[in-house]
């Protein structure tokens, strides 16, 4: 073997870099195709949003990571009354990121996952309207300024059900935003 750069010890570094490089990007690649498949990513981002916005109780919630069926789009509505996760996850902006199974074989048409990401715009654009759906509307003159709707809002989230947890989180948010409903988005 031709010796590079002259010295042993350079080669032999460069040598096992390049090995490690190659073995990490193998793993990295294994590891992406187990969380794709086993939709790792999802069910993490539902147990943290069902955290954030389900009510605390000493019970888990029932595990919702099974597949969806969205017969012509909808979903039978549940017996009991709807938590605001639930409420978010049938958001207009929430509803199209879910995803055909991977698995889902041909005579497996309905089969859904949940979306294993969110951006942070839709998000907080569908969680606003979930909590305060009127809070935006126009009025009769015509628009509705910034502070109107942030007083709506905050109306709404004072008067919801909603757990403490998230009543004061979105409180603060909107305090933090000082009148401009962009930076409350």
């Amino acid at each position: 073997m031709p010796d590079l750069s002259g010295l042993p010890a350079l080669d032999l570094a460069i040598g096992l870099s390049f090995i490690f490089l190659l073995l990490s990007l193998l793993a990295a690649a294994v590891q992406e195709l187990i969380a794709a498949v086993l939709a790792l990513r999802a069910a993490t981002l539902e147990k943290g949003l069902r955290n954030m916005l389900a009510p605390e109780t000493g019970d888990d919630p029932p595990p919702s990571a099974e597949k969806i069926a969205l017969p012509e789009g909808g979903v039978a509505e549940p017996a009991a009354e709807e938590g605001l996760d639930t409420r978010f996850y049938k958001h207009p902006l929430i509803r199209p990121l879910y995803k055909q199974h991977l698995l889902a074989s041909v005579t497996d048409r309905g089969r859904f996952d949940r979306p294993s990401y969110i951006s942070p715009r839709s998000f907080a654009l569908a969680l606003i309207d979930t909590v305060a759906p009127d809070a935006a509307l126009h009025g009769e003159s015509g628009v509705v300024n910034d502070t109107d709707v942030l007083r709506a809002i905050r109306t709404k989230i004072v008067a919801s059900g909603l757990p403490d947890q998230v009543k004061y989180s979105l409180i603060t948010t909107l305090d933090n935003a000082r009148g401009d409903l962009d930076a409350f988005r």
